[in-house]
């Protein structure tokens, strides 16, 4: 049986069907990352429309002559892809301590579960602190920064007729304070367009909780909330990633307290996917100087914003 069994085989019938559900129902943050994504098979870039002017228009009279002007309304943001993979193998003396076909499903369940661990942190990591380098995707805190101008997408908003390229951003430096929360979520808010979420640590959250809300905001109908759905603050749900910790990326996960508040609407930031390459798994093989097989799994994809202004952060949180 040992020589025989067919570790392919395996993996296509029971972990090919819940591969891409299981690396991204880690944490609530990459299950909204994923629920709002978009995937398209975007080539060497995304190229993002953005809207940077107002149009042409106004009131008329029965026998005016209308401005036909032609008028620059767009500009184009191009993103740079990130590229991860993670894997897997199972040695020649791994399949000969299984001792049965059970035995054999189990070990590929143990480590199938590291190797989607590892891309989950890999992942979660640059969503927060990539800076592109080393086909790292760009991450939050470059398209959400701290200054509202780092260029993002090739577009620099500290450049002069870039204004528009700018993010919300306020430098809490102390505890959080429900009227910061509402003063940002009114300043990346326009019309019926505001933050949809609010991504941050698990220990803001708690002081949220904790320090901020009234013993009616926490419960309903007897119930506690977090038991039913995400946190909220101010009808804003909250999502929490290890990524969250810490202030740099040499400290991601390390459960530090306090740090940022990034305030998202999905319509004007989400992750992009390359069609061809979304929790892609290679075929398991043995490589010929080896005793052992291996399978991998790529992934392709990256943030895309088309409207910075609606995005927002509150830096310099402690808890």
């Amino acid at each position: 049986m040992a020589t025989t069994f067919d570790w392919e085989k395996v993996m296509t019938k029971y972990f090919d069907p819940k591969a891409t559900d299981n690396f991204f129902s880690a944490s609530t943050w990459l299950e909204y990352a994923r629920k709002f994504s978009k995937k398209r098979n975007f080539g060497n870039t995304w190229r993002e429309t953005l809207e940077m002017a107002e149009g042409i228009g106004g009131t008329y009279g029965e026998l005016d002559v209308t401005d036909r002007s032609r008028k620059q309304l767009v500009h184009y943001a191009d993103y740079d892809s990130g590229d991860y993979y993670t894997a897997m193998s199972i040695s020649w003396k791994d399949q000969k301590r299984a001792r049965s076909p059970e035995e054999k499903v189990d070990l590929m369940k143990v480590r199938s579960g590291n190797a989607v661990k590892t891309m989950n942190r890999n992942l979660t990591k640059d969503m927060r602190w990539g800076d592109g380098t080393d086909n790292a995707m760009v991450g939050l805190d470059t398209i959400i920064a701290d200054n509202g101008t780092a260029a993002t997408g090739g577009i620099n908003g500290a450049t002069a007729g870039y204004t528009w390229w700018v993010n919300q951003t306020d430098n809490i430096a102390g505890n959080v304070a429900l009227s910061d929360i509402i003063n940002m979520q009114a300043a990346a808010s326009d019309g019926n367009v505001s933050p949809d979420v609010i991504a941050t640590d698990k220990f803001i959250v708690a002081f949220i909780w904790a320090n901020l809300l009234q013993a009616q905001e926490r419960y309903t109908t007897g119930k506690f909330n977090m038991a039913e759905e995400l946190p909220m603050v101010i009808g804003i749900p909250m999502v929490t990633d290890a990524g969250f910790e810490g202030t740099s990326a040499a400290t991601y996960g390390n459960g530090a307290t306090g740090g940022d508040m990034y305030f998202i609407n999905k319509d004007a930031l989400f992750l992009g996917i390359n069609s061809q390459d979304d929790m892609k798994r290679w075929p398991m093989q043995k490589p010929v100087d080896q005793f052992a097989y291996s399978t991998y799994w790529t992934f392709e994809g990256m943030w895309i914003c088309n409207n910075r202004r609606r995005l927002g952060k509150l830096y310099g949180i402690t808890v």
